[in-house]
């Protein structure tokens, strides 16, 4: 054997070399693979160690079972650092960027507050939403994080300087439509659209559809979540103005 591999240039410690290349690259442990050179002959079992610890989230292997190169056994996920993924409207680009800072507020875990940064902003705005995603990155050491949780997420910008601003009580959000109702004087109002900006500790930026010292109504009892309920509940309002 040893003339043979030297016949095609090949020595008994380059062929180790290779073979041991070989099976690293299908996954094999170091320390198997110098159990195997130890014991100079191949094993009928070879132990299967996670590359990272983790959770175990899908299992599609059971004893017993035959398995292929291309059958994906399992699924390990690290949740110590995790990725949540937003939505930001067409019109917020602009200050969006990687760095900034970020929290979270998950529905499931009243009270507690994860800070976190922006860590990728994607190419491709979604055709329907004109929205583009956004992902952010958290540090989740006790795990309290869990995979599909629903969150409610904040971005925090970079301060700006002079800018026209309601509190965020006064907004009237619809689906993609945002309003407030301006108030006319005499008992009576109209809902403008508006095109907001950044948010911050209570107050909206608002871009255009208002001008400064218009008069909003700030109101937290309409809680208006389509075209209909928004038409009606200004038709309340301006019924009530007139009985004042």
């Amino acid at each position: 054997m040893q003339m043979v591999m030297k016949s095609h240039g090949i020595n008994r410690q380059q062929y180790r070399n290779a073979i041991r290349n070989r099976l690293r690259l299908l996954g094999v442990p170091d320390s198997i693979i110098k159990k195997i050179e130890r014991q100079n002959h191949s094993i009928n079992k070879v132990p299967i160690f996670a590359p990272q610890s983790g959770t175990v989230t899908r299992l599609n292997i059971r004893e017993g079972m035959y398995v292929t190169p291309s059958l994906e056994m399992f699924t390990i996920v690290d949740l110590s650092t995790i990725w949540v993924m937003v939505e930001v409207f067409e019109h917020q680009l602009d200050w969006i960027q990687t760095g900034l800072s970020a929290e979270i507020r998950v529905p499931a875990l009243p009270g507690r507050v994860w800070k976190g940064k922006v860590d990728y902003i994607y190419p491709e705005l979604e055709l329907k939403t004109r929205t583009l995603k956004v992902r952010l990155r958290f540090e989740n050491p006790k795990g309290l994080l869990k995979l599909n949780m629903f969150a409610q997420a904040e971005i925090h910008g970079k301060p700006k300087g002079d800018v026209l601003k309601i509190p965020r009580q006064a907004l009237i959000v619809t689906g993609e439509r945002e309003s407030v109702i301006v108030a006319l004087g005499d008992g009576r109002f109209k809902p403008v659209d508006v095109k907001t900006g950044m948010r911050s500790q209570g107050d909206v930026e608002i871009l255009s559809g208002l001008k400064k010292d218009e008069r909003i109504v700030l109101s937290g009892q309409f809680l208006i979540d389509s075209e209909a309920n928004l038409q009606a509940s200004f038709l309340r309002l301006s019924e009530a103005g007139h009985q004042h």
